[in-house]
């Protein structure tokens, strides 16, 4: 889980996280809930590659490549904004963005162009977005542990 005991801070929210009182400690570095805005790019370029078929053209494996990835990048991005503590769902957000990326060459529809750019751009969007959304929670987390380096609950 992504907790860190800290310092008393009465309810702020710092660029999409929150920091406050849980169960008599002090809880600071807690992704809010629906505030992110990379977990929002995955949604919304994964409901977009979803729904792409409809106006590229591209064989049948390109199309379900398409929307299966993007499918699961949309479903892997609300999961992540819906579940505020899990930093595994940007993990595997990124991971998908990856799969997207490299689906051209191992579905073989590179040769499709549109169908592989689109799988291309939203893959590598996807990829790097799921990274940077790890990334900086990890360095807040970081952070937050030099400035106490135990987790003692704060009484």
């Amino acid at each position: 889980m992504l907790i860190s005991i800290g310092a008393p801070r009465e309810g702020s929210t710092h660029g999409g996280y929150w920091t406050g009182q849980l169960i008599g400690r002090t809880v600071i570095s807690v992704k809010a809930a629906w505030r992110t805005w990379q977990n929002w790019v995955g949604v919304v370029v994964g409901v977009y590659t979803a729904l792409c078929p409809i106006w590229t053209p591209a064989e049948s494996i390109a199309s379900m490549a398409l929307i299966i990835g993007g499918l699961l990048i949309a479903i892997a991005g609300i999961f992540a904004l819906g579940t505020p503590v899990v930093l595994m769902m940007d993990w595997l957000q990124a991971a998908m963005g990856l799969g997207l990326f490299i689906s051209p060459w191992l579905m073989v529809f590179s040769d499709e162009l549109a169908a592989a750019v689109t799988a291309w751009i939203v893959g590598a969007i996807t990829l790097v977005v799921g990274l940077h959304s790890t990334i900086t929670v990890q360095k807040d987390m970081n952070r937050q542990a030099k400035t106490r380096p135990h987790n003692y609950p704060v009484t």
